[in-house]
């Protein structure tokens, strides 16, 4: 009996337990950031955080938590390396004297032992490859995020160059140009700074450098990047509002960036102004300017109106209002969707047109050689040019209009007057083209495979092996004529690598921009018919010249013979009058 009133007991425990964390869990306490609510009951703080009691755990909502100074420990990184605070983690990273090789050995995560002799001369000579190394690294996300790395480090290494070497000095380089103020005890004696970076400047006011530092003293830096624009440039604009009122999109200006070392806060309670200089200077019809930060997230990176706007611009400069420190850049954006939309249409029914009739070339060809018993090029007798014509011309405007007057928004992108990639518009064009080629590539099979059949039975006249061996040749010349090397297109994708992806791309554009000359000596020097009736043509032309000198020869021996009778009648007259 006792043993059955214990289990009852435990039993009720159980339930009453339960109970109690499920109530508990119910009413989970609001957790501060950068903490996690635990068995919803209590809160700890994530890694590389700590609460400001010290406790692992907490229940009061008004408790924070604050970022763990790593670097506070000795041992934190290796030998060769300088340990950065971050917000919620730490880096290690290299140092040099000079920022820019710092830099770049950050981002090739190698911190060699500078203090043997050559080894910063071997670096610098690497520096003009790593702009290269960047820009062919991969796809857009994978040269953003390349390129968001790149320019941490060197954000960092400024500002760390900034406590080392002397205030306000210039370091001049092909590749970046940086400009540093040093406030010593964080005491503003300048109410604002404008720190110039060859001929782009930042203008800050000083509270923004001190404001939640935790040094003795703080520091800015201001950095322009010379051809870091090349790379980073106006395809990395990805804001769907201001694309659809935009043709086209290009870099005007050096990438600059400003930092004062708060990586994960760079909110500016009194806003930063950038003055850019332009590369191409004047003003075009139709031109706007777009002020832009480098806006990284997990995913990539991509360039952002967001806290930025325009103030002022003339032919030469741009100046722009930021409210948070960042990575900059001057867009030159150009309006005119509706010639640009008008351009787009026009293509795609002239590329749609030629494929059509390359359909059209295929299913000819295919009929002329099925009928190699008359052994004449216009065996294909069923084809009428009425046909043809309405065929080769009426389809393509059929696909254009119906295309047009379901998504007329689908004509006219930002980087080229085409068919957009978006909502799958581009298919109207893509879709026809896939299946004219594999009409064509068949097509082209069964063409070898009759001729080879043809060869096969021929008797030994020389004539008729010599007419299908012509036919032959045209017929493996005509792999290009219908189309069928289109399908290189296909292989440019970006799962592709270099230098595959470039060889494919060079044989495409080489081989389909000849695509005429193909055209001309097939049907024009290599035709027998069209070589006959230039002959025709050349002799007609002969016998004209030899008619029209023959009638000059009579004209001329005419004329002789009246002047001649002229004379004679004038003597005679003379004659008669002196008598």
């Amino acid at each position: 009996m006792a043993e059955s009133w214990s289990l009852l007991l435990w039993g009720l425990f159980i339930l009453l337990a339960t109970a109690t964390v499920q109530n508990q869990r119910a009413s989970c306490p609001q957790c501060p950031q950068h903490s996690s609510c635990v068995n919803g009951t209590f809160c700890t703080c994530q890694d590389g955080y700590t609460s400001e009691s010290g406790d692992r755990f907490f229940t009061d909502p008004k408790e924070g938590c604050i970022d763990i100074n790593e670097c506070h420990d000795s041992d934190t990184c290796r030998k060769n390396e300088v340990c950065i605070n971050r917000d919620g983690s730490y880096e290690c990273s290299c140092y040099s004297s000079n920022y820019i090789i710092h830099a770049f050995l950050s981002f090739f995560k190698s911190c060699p032992d500078t203090s043997s002799s050559g080894g910063s001369d071997q670096i610098s000579e690497n520096i003009p490859g790593i702009f290269n190394d960047i820009y062919f690294s991969g796809n857009k996300s994978t040269i953003a995020l390349s390129a968001t790395n790149l320019l941490q480090n060197m954000e960092i290494t400024a500002l760390e160059g900034a406590f080392k070497f002397n205030n306000g000095v210039q370091t001049p380089d092909n590749f970046v140009v940086t400009d540093r103020r040093v406030i010593p005890d964080n005491n503003c004696s300048e109410r604002i700074f404008t720190l110039k970076a060859g001929e782009d400047t930042m203008t800050i006011h000083c509270t923004e450098v001190v404001r939640k530092s935790t040094k003795g003293q703080s520091a800015v830096a201001f950095l322009s990047y010379s051809t870091l624009g090349n790379i980073i440039n106006g395809s990395f604009f990805e804001e769907e509002r201001h694309l659809q009122k935009m043709d086209s999109i290009f870099m005007n200006s050096r990438v600059v960036s400003g930092t004062t070392g708060r990586l994960q806060d760079s909110t500016l309670t009194s806003s930063a102004i950038l003055t850019f200089q332009h590369l191409q200077e004047g003003y075009r019809r139709g031109q706007q300017f777009l002020c832009v930060y480098w806006k990284s997230t997990h995913e990539g990176a991509s360039w952002s109106t967001e806290g930025c706007y325009l103030l002022k611009t003339n032919d030469t400069h741009t100046s722009c209002n930021c409210s948070h420190l960042s990575t900059f850049a001057l867009l030159m954006a150009f309006t005119g969707q509706v010639l640009c939309s008008v351009i787009a249409v026009g293509l795609h029914y002239l590329y749609l047109a030629a494929f059509t009739w390359m359909f059209l070339e295929g299913l000819h060809l295919f009929l002329t050689v099925r009928n190699l018993k008359v052994a004449n090029y216009t065996s294909a007798s069923q084809f009428k040019k009425r046909f043809m014509y309405l065929f080769g011309y009426g389809i393509p405007a059929v696909i254009v209009a119906v295309s047009a007057g379901t998504d007329p928004q689908g004509y006219g992108t930002v980087k080229h007057c085409w068919l957009t990639l978006k909502r799958g518009f581009i298919w109207s064009f893509v879709g026809p083209v896939i299946a004219i080629i594999l009409f064509n590539f068949v097509f082209y099979l069964i063409i070898l495979w009759i001729l080879r059949e043809r060869l096969s039975s021929l008797n030994k006249d020389v004539s008729t092996i010599q007419n299908t061996r012509t036919l032959t040749f045209k017929a493996l010349a005509q792999f290009f004529i219908l189309g069928c090397s289109w399908s290189l297109s296909f292989l440019l994708t970006d799962s592709i690598p270099e230098p595959a992806w470039s060889v494919i791309a060079y044989t495409f554009t080489i081989i389909n921009s000849l695509q005429g000359v193909y055209i001309f000596l097939i049907y024009c020097v290599f035709n027998r018919q069209v070589q006959e009736e230039y002959k025709k043509w050349f002799k007609g032309m002969q016998k004209i010249s030899e008619t029209d000198s023959s009638d000059i020869v009579s004209a001329r021996s005419t004329q002789s013979k009246v002047i001649e009778e002229l004379e004679k009648s004038t003597e005679f007259t003379e004659m008669r009058k002196n008598t």
